[in-house]
């Protein structure tokens, strides 16, 4: 299980593999969900979480682009900064 995450994360950025999959996987969440639902509720919710699984692997790109960790423990020491200035 640990050993799969480091497929996908790798030093606090997604992989371009999971960049890709998720982008692939929103598209075909909108396209399954216009062409399978008959209901029109469902096909905006079904296209709605496609297009926010899209953004996240877009945004997930962008921070990898720009160099930032979105997903890292460095709020935690941020935190603590902030506690120890306060005590001073």
């Amino acid at each position: 299980m640990r050993k799969t995450i480091f497929y996908f994360i790798r030093n606090g950025n997604l992989t371009g593999i999971a960049v890709v999959l998720a982008l692939l996987m929103g598209f075909f969440v909108i396209t399954a969900s216009l062409y399978l639902f008959i209901n029109q509720n469902f096909r905006i919710i079904g296209a709605s979480i496609g297009l926010a699984i899209m953004a996240f692997g877009g945004y997930a790109s962008r921070a990898k682009t720009l160099g930032l960790k979105p997903f890292d423990n460095s709020y935690k020491k941020a935190k603590e900064s902030y506690k120890k200035e306060d005590k001073k």
